[in-house]
């Protein structure tokens, strides 16, 4: 319903206040206990700290604050290394960000993938579309290369590649353990995302 302006001695109905001024409002409240959507409603949860708007079907998140997570991996043991990661949502756009530092048991056995915080819209981010950077950084400074991160597979995995530049044309190689270098203790893998999500 469109604003509606009253007189001075104006009365309002049940459904006039509800449709002018409850359902118009920023509501308070928490995850588990979001009132019934009606489009274009905007809701903050105070457990979450994020802003969700209904766009009559579901609720999308309109803005959340820098979160912490743990990454996980595939094809990649942290084990004795050490990883931080944290990431935000603006708009229905997921800003991510993170670094690993080998130590003497980290390992690579294959192409190392990650699973996004939040999952992709795999629709406008389908397979092989470019979601970032990388850094990978030699401890020892003789080889350090830039890289991309692409989606993998499904909205649910995201690749570490760097820039080979070898061949006649750059080309985004697959990350392993002997490329770009033979990572050691020190060594360190900065990746940054940015992607569409559902939510």
């Amino acid at each position: 319903m469109a604003d509606k302006y009253f007189g001075d001695m104006a009365t309002l109905t049940a459904d006039e206040w509800n449709d002018n001024a409850v359902d118009q409002a920023v509501c308070t409240v928490t995850s588990g206990t979001r009132p019934t959507g009606v489009e274009g409603r905007l809701i903050y949860e105070t457990d979450t700290k994020r802003t969700l708007r209904y766009d009559g079907a579901s609720w999308l998140v309109v803005w959340q604050p820098w979160t912490a997570f743990t990454p996980s991996w595939t094809n990649l043991s942290v084990s004795d290394g050490t990883q931080e990661a944290g990431y935000a949502i603006m708009a229905g756009v997921v800003y991510c960000r993170g670094a690993v530092t080998f130590g003497s048991s980290t390992s690579i056995t294959g192409a190392p993938t990650l699973t996004p915080p939040v999952t992709m819209d795999s629709t406008r981010c389908p397979t092989y579309t470019p979601t970032g950077l990388a850094y990978l950084r030699d401890d020892s400074g003789s080889v350090n290369r830039y890289g991309r991160t692409i989606a993998a597979s499904s909205g649910t995995a995201v690749q570490m590649r760097y820039l080979n530049t070898s061949g006649t044309y750059t080309a985004a190689t697959t990350v392993s353990s002997s490329a770009p270098f033979s990572w050691a203790t020190g060594d360190v893998l900065y990746w940054s995302l940015t992607y569409p999500t559902t939510i």
